[in-house]
C-alpha cells in the first residue's frame, strides 16, 4: 500500500507541473486535484489527460468518473454471469447463434479440426485467454507447404489461447492500419429490460499494429448514434485531438460506418440474450457481410465516455439505473 501510494504521489508531481504551461497555478492544482478526488471520485488520469482540470463545477458533477463507473458496476453486474464475457471460450460458445467466424480452443481441438480452419481461413488471429486490452494478440499466416498448417499446429496446441479466422474489414473501415478496426458500443438496460445505447465509438489501429486497443496505441473517435457518422476528432494517447488519422491524410469527420442499422440490431439482440449484465461494452467488427460480434466487456473503460467527443454522461446512466 505504502509503494502505490508514493508511486501515486511521483505520478502526481510529474503530470499536473505540465498544466503550468496552461496557465495554472501548481499548487492550485494539488489543493483542487485533491479535492476532486475526495469530492467526485476523479482519478489523476482523469483529471489530466481528461480535462477535468479545466471543467466547472456544473461540468464536475455530471461526469462520469472512477468513483461513480464503480457505482454502475455495482448496480449491473451478477457476478456468476461474468465468465461469459470475461472468458473468450465461453463468450463463443453462449452467443454462437449470432457468431458466424469460424475459431477453436488451442486446448481442445484436433489436428483435423485445425486443418479445416486453415483451408477456410489461412490468415488466423490467436488470443491469450488470460490477457486482456488486446495484450498478446498476433496475427498468424499459415505456411502454403505440404506441413505448413500441421507446423501451426504443434505451436498451438494445448495452449490457452483462442484461434478465429482472420477476420476481413469492409472497405471502408480499413484507414491505413493492419488492423481490424472496430467498434466499442455501450448499451445498458434499464429496469424493464429495455436496449438503451449510452455510447458509440470507432476503435482504429495505428501503423502495423494488428489491434485498434486504446491502450495499445489505437485512435478512438465518437459516432453519432442516429446518423453512424464520425463526429469528434480522434484521441489517443500518443495522438491527442486529431482530425487526421495518424500516420496517414485520411480525415475521419463524417466517415460514415457500413451496416449501421444492422449494428445496432445485432447489439440489441446480443444484450437481450443476457439480462443479468446490464452494462457492456460490445466489440463489433464490420466486414464486407456484416457486423460480427467480437466480445462484450464488463468492466468497459469510462475514459472512452468522458475523455473523448460528448461528455457528462453520469446523469445519462442514472436515468436508467
Amino acid at each position: 500500500m505504502l509503494a502505490q501510494i508514493t508511486s501515486y504521489l511521483g505520478r502526481m508531481r510529474s503530470l499536473l507541473p505540465s498544466l503550468r504551461a496552461e496557465g495554472y497555478y501548481v499548487p492550485y492544482l494539488y489543493w483542487d486535484f485533491l479535492m476532486c478526488f475526495f469530492k467526485y471520485g476523479c482519478v489523476l488520469d482523469q483529471y489530466v489527460r481528461g480535462g477535468f482540470y479545466k471543467m466547472s463545477s456544473y461540468e464536475r458533477r455530471r461526469s462520469m468518473t472512477y468513483k461513480r463507473i464503480l457505482y454502475v458496476y455495482d448496480k449491473c453486474i451478477t457476478p456468476d454471469y461474468i465468465h461469459f464475457l470475461q472468458n473468450k471460450i465461453d463468450f463463443n460458445r453462449y452467443f454462437s447463434s449470432i457468431i458466424r467466424r469460424k475459431w477453436l480452443y488451442g486446448k481442445d481441438m484436433s489436428e483435423n479440426d485445425f486443418d479445416a480452419l486453415c483451408h477456410s481461413a489461412p490468415a488466423l488471429i490467436v488470443k491469450p485467454l488470460n490477457e486482456s486490452e488486446g495484450r498478446g494478440i498476433r496475427k498468424i499466416i499459415v505456411p502454403e507447404t505440404v506441413d505448413g498448417a500441421k507446423i501451426v499446429f504443434a505451436s498451438l496446441t494445448g495452449q490457452e489461447v483462442i484461434i478465429e479466422e482472420c477476420l476481413v474489414s469492409h472497405k471502408d473501415m480499413v484507414f491505413g492500419s493492419s488492423s481490424l478496426n472496430t467498434l466499442r458500443v455501450h448499451s445498458l438496460l434499464d429496469c424493464d429490460g429495455n436496449v438503451h445505447f449510452m455510447k458509440f465509438i470507432l476503435r482504429v489501429g495505428v501503423g502495423d499494429s494488428v489491434v485498434d486497443n486504446y491502450c495499445a496505441g489505437g485512435c478512438i473517435y465518437e459516432i453519432d448514434e442516429e446518423t453512424g457518422c464520425v463526429i469528434s476528432k480522434g484521441y489517443s494517447k500518443v495522438h491527442p485531438e486529431s482530425i487526421v488519422h495518424p500516420g496517414t491524410e485520411i480525415i475521419m469527420l463524417g466517415r460514415q460506418i457500413p451496416f449501421w442499422q444492422e449494428v445496432k440490431e445485432l447489439v440489441c439482440k446480443a444484450h437481450k440474450m443476457i439480462p443479468q449484465m446490464r452494462f457492456i461494452g460490445w466489440d463489433v467488427a464490420i466486414t464486407g457481410d456484416g457486423p460480427e460480434l467480437i466480445e462484450g466487456n464488463h468492466h468497459p473503460d469510462y475514459d472512452l465516455l468522458e475523455f473523448v467527443g460528448t461528455r457528462l454522461w453520469w446523469p445519462k446512466f442514472k436515468k436508467y439505473l
